[in-house]
C-alpha cells in the first residue's frame, strides 16, 4: 500500500498543512488558527484530503506547533524546533541556521545535517514576532510585504536594550502617537 504523509503545523496565528504523495507536495492549505486550534487543524486536514486522490493509500499525520497537543488524529507529534531543523535541511541541504519569526515568539536554531545543535528564543516579550511586525507595518501605514524594500532603503541606527515596542522608527515611536518626537 502506498503512503501519504500529512504535516500540520498549528501555530498561534496560522494553521498550515502539506500533503506529500510519492515524495512530492500534492496539496497545501493555510488557515488562520482562530480560537479553536483543534478544529482548525481538522479543517486543514479535510481540505488537504479533498485536493488529491487518497484511495488505496495509508495516511500518516505528523503534527507540530503550539497546537500540536490538541491534534488527536496525529500519529506523531514533533516540536517545531525539530521540524525546522529537518525541514530546512530537506529544502536547502547544508543549512546551518534557521530563524523562525512566529506569531508569539522568535527562534534562532543552529542546525547540522538536519539535526538541531542548539536554539535560542525570546521569552519575555512578543516584540519582533510576526504579530508585532504586522502591527508595526499597520502603524506605519505600509504593507508588511514592503518591509524588505524598506530595509534596503533604510539607514542604520542604534537600539537600546529596552523593549522593542518603544524603539524609534525615524521620528515616530511605535507605542505612542504618530506625533510623539
Amino acid at each position: 500500500m502506498k503512503q501519504i504523509t500529512v504535516g500540520i503545523d498549528c501555530g498561534s496565528a496560522a494553521c498550515k498543512g502539506v500533503l506529500l504523495k510519492e515524495d512530492s507536495i500534492a496539496a497545501v492549505c493555510v488557515k488562520p488558527t482562530g480560537w479553536n486550534p483543534k478544529e482548525t487543524a481538522r479543517t486543514v486536514f479535510r481540505e488537504l484530503l479533498e485536493q488529491t486522490e487518497t484511495a488505496e493509500h495509508e495516511i500518516r499525520v505528523a503534527a507540530t506547533g503550539y497546537g500540536r497537543v490538541g491534534i488527536d488524529f496525529a500519529h506523531k507529534k514533533i516540536t517545531e524546533i525539530t521540524c525546522h531543523g529537518s525541514g530546512a535541511d530537506y529544502l536547502l541541504k547544508g543549512v546551518r541556521t534557521v530563524i523562525d519569526i512566529g506569531g508569539q515568539d522568535s527562534k534562532v536554531i543552529s542546525v547540522e545535517n538536519g539535526k538541531v545543535l542548539s536554539f535560542q528564543m525570546n521569552d519575555k516579550c512578543a516584540a519582533g514576532t510576526g504579530r508585532f511586525l504586522e502591527m508595526s507595518a499597520h502603524r506605519m501605514g505600509v504593507d508588511l510585504s514592503d518591509f524588505p524594500k524598506l530595509l534596503t532603503e533604510g539607514k542604520c541606527c542604534s537600539l537600546s536594550s529596552m523593549c522593542a515596542v518603544f524603539c524609534r522608527f525615524g521620528n515616530r515611536i511605535l507605542a505612542g502617537s504618530r506625533e510623539n518626537p
